[in-house]
């Protein structure tokens, strides 16, 4: 099994679950469930420890009791935390998720703690074998170039309001896999279509790409076949919450990757995991382990 490095910041979640719609200003409406758990970046980790992956994690973690409660689960998912993630007079970020039954909005708090420093990035990333981000952190710390530098997988999601580097396809052609959304996969290839989308963008990056479309499941195409690989939903269960699904696709494939599987069988495998990610609140869960004989 090859070893996977995240590297993103951490958010503590506050999840208000099966409220009947969103609220307008001024007004208060109850759900039936209020969870606190580890988020943002810290999902798709947790998700891949739970799954038995050998996983490290590179992050900003604010020195408060939400900065606690995060390292406490990410230790319990069995990930090893590289680096500095902890700085001394820091603050969380956090996000209050407000779900329906079916979507979610957000208001959040950005956190206050430090930009990573490339040295720590470079040491993270020379001991692992895959590495995974969001497409901000890439393009800013020039983690695809330390990548290439060192012969190492990068598999890239893209975060909200994501837009196309300046360097474009130059910058594409050192990505190994990509994972977006139906919206993001318009906006980065400037189509209409998510369809025309993946295969434009299938043809720009190296290994594979990857295309959520929601409860319509995921469509994706190595970079060397023209063949358009389809995967349904996998429903494990009532669903509860959308929130993290899309890091828990991520995990699962990540997962398969890390074992050598195809990437048809690494998108199966993140289906499973996002369709068991929806049963709970949060994006992340121990019962995750109840799943592994699955994948």
């Amino acid at each position: 099994m090859k070893k996977i490095l995240c590297i993103s910041e951490s958010c503590c979640d506050l999840i208000f679950t099966n409220l009947p719609r969103i609220p307008n200003l001024g007004e208060e409406i109850y759900g039936d469930d209020f969870t606190i758990k580890s988020g943002g970046g810290a999902n798709t980790p947790c998700d891949i420890g739970y799954l038995g992956g050998d996983v490290s994690f590179l992050t900003r973690i604010g020195d408060d009791d939400l900065g606690q409660y995060i390292t406490k689960a990410l230790i319990d998912a069995n990930v090893k935390l590289v680096g500095t993630p902890v700085i001394k007079g820091s603050r969380t970020a956090v996000s209050a998720v407000m779900s329906t039954n079916s979507d979610r909005c957000f208001a959040s708090y950005y956190g206050k703690t430090s930009p990573f420093d490339k040295d720590e990035i470079e040491k993270a990333i020379k001991e692992c074998d895959i590495v995974h981000t969001f497409l901000g952190y890439c393009v800013h710390y020039g983690i695809d170039k330390i990548c290439e530098k060192y012969g190492k997988v990068l598999s890239l999601d893209t975060g909200y309001g994501a837009t196309m580097p300046e360097e474009g396809e130059t910058f594409l052609r050192r990505v190994s896999y990509l994972k977006v959304n139906e919206e993001e996969a318009k906006s980065l290839s400037g189509l209409d279509d998510e369809l025309k989308a993946l295969e434009y963008l299938h043809d720009k990056v190296k290994c594979g790409m990857v295309v959520t479309l929601g409860n319509r499941g995921s469509i994706g195409m190595e970079s060397n076949s023209n063949e358009v690989i389809s995967i349904g939903i996998q429903n494990k269960g009532d669903f509860r919450d959308a929130c993290g699904a899309g890091d828990a696709y991520s995990a699962g494939m990540l997962y398969g990757i890390s074992k050598g599987y195809s990437l048809k069988k690494a998108m199966e495998t993140g289906s499973v995991v996002s369709g068991m990610a929806v049963t709970w609140a949060g994006g992340t869960d121990a019962k995750m382990r109840e799943i592994r004989d699955d994948i």
